[in-house]
C-alpha cells in the first residue's frame, strides 16, 4: 500500500468528518494517509516536506492558501471543494509521490503488464508500448484499480484535472489510442469498456461467468446472467430477466 502525508493547518482538523471520508476513499484506492500538523512556529511546510506537502485547509481562505503554496506545498485541499475533487487531487499527488520516490513501488505489475513509474514506460509481455504522457497517466490510473471500472468523470479528474464536462470525447479518444497500443496483436483485451459505467483494466482473460467488480468489490458484470429490475427500480441480480427485456452492461 502506498503512503502519503496530508498536513493539517490546525490540529483539530483531524476530527473533520469530510477528511475522514476522504481518507476512507483513499484507502479503497490502496493509499494510506499519515496526518501531520503544521506548527505555527514554522514559516511553512517547505522546511519539513519540500516536495511532498499536500495540505488540508478547513476554510476557503484564498490568502492563507497562497501562503501555504508559497511555502512549498504542492496542493491545498479542503471541505470547501467537492469530495470527488479532493479525492482526485489526492490521487494525483499519490502518483507524483510514487514517481518521485525510488522505493515507493517504482514498478507496477498487472498480469502481462509492467509499468515503470520512474521512467514512465510500460510493457506487455516484454513488448514496449511507446505511450505518450496522457496515455501513460491513463494506464497508470486504471492500473491503480485493477478490474474495477472507472467512470469517465473520474478519469477526467485523475488524468486531466478537469472537474466539469468539457463537452468533448477526449477520454474516449485517449482510451482508443491506449487500447490500440496495449491490446493490438495480443490474444485478449486487457482494457475493457463497461457500457454505461466506464473503463477497466484486467489482469487476465475473463472466465465464463466471471465479471468485473464495483467500488465495493461487488460484481457488476456477468457473462452468464442477466439483470432483472425489481419493483421500485432496483436491480435484482438474483432474478433472471427474460431475454430481450433488459439491457445489461458487458465488457468488450
Amino acid at each position: 500500500m502506498q503512503r502519503i502525508e496530508i498536513w493539517l493547518c490546525h490540529h483539530d482538523d483531524a476530527r473533520d468528518r469530510r477528511l475522514a471520508i476522504l481518507m476512507r476513499a483513499l484507502r479503497r484506492a490502496n493509499v494510506a494517509v499519515h496526518l501531520r500538523t503544521i506548527r505555527p512556529k514554522h514559516a511553512g511546510v517547505a522546511s519539513r516536506s519540500p516536495d511532498n506537502a499536500l495540505c488540508w485547509q478547513r476554510r476557503d481562505d484564498v490568502r492563507a492558501r497562497i501562503r501555504i503554496l508559497a511555502a512549498g506545498a504542492v496542493d491545498v485541499i479542503g471541505p470547501w471543494m467537492s469530495e470527488i475533487e479532493a479525492l482526485a487531487r489526492s490521487l494525483r499527488h499519490a502518483r507524483a509521490v510514487a514517481v518521485a520516490t525510488p522505493f515507493a513501488r517504482p514498478r507496477v505489475r498487472l498480469g502481462e503488464l509492467e509499468i515503470d513509474l520512474m521512467q514512465r514506460e510500460a510493457w506487455r509481455l516484454g513488448r514496449p508500448l511507446g505511450l505518450v504522457q496522457r496515455e501513460f497517466e491513463l494506464l497508470h490510473c486504471l492500473a491503480l484499480h485493477p478490474g474495477r471500472p472507472q467512470t469517465r468523470e473520474a478519469l477526467l479528474w485523475s488524468v486531466w484535472g478537469v472537474g466539469f464536462d468539457p463537452g468533448t470525447n477526449v477520454v474516449q479518444v485517449h482510451v482508443s489510442r491506449l487500447r490500440a497500443k496495449l491490446d493490438r496483436d495480443f490474444d485478449w483485451q486487457m482494457l475493457r469498456t463497461v457500457r454505461g459505467v466506464g473503463y477497466a483494466l484486467v489482469a487476465r482473460p475473463r472466465a465464463p461467468g466471471a465479471g468485473l467488480t464495483g467500488a465495493a468489490g461487488m460484481p457488476i458484470l456477468s457473462g452468464a446472467s442477466r439483470l432483472a429490475v425489481a419493483p421500485g427500480g432496483h436491480f435484482a441480480p438474483d432474478r433472471l430477466a427474460p431475454r430481450g427485456e433488459t439491457r445489461h452492461a458487458h465488457a468488450r
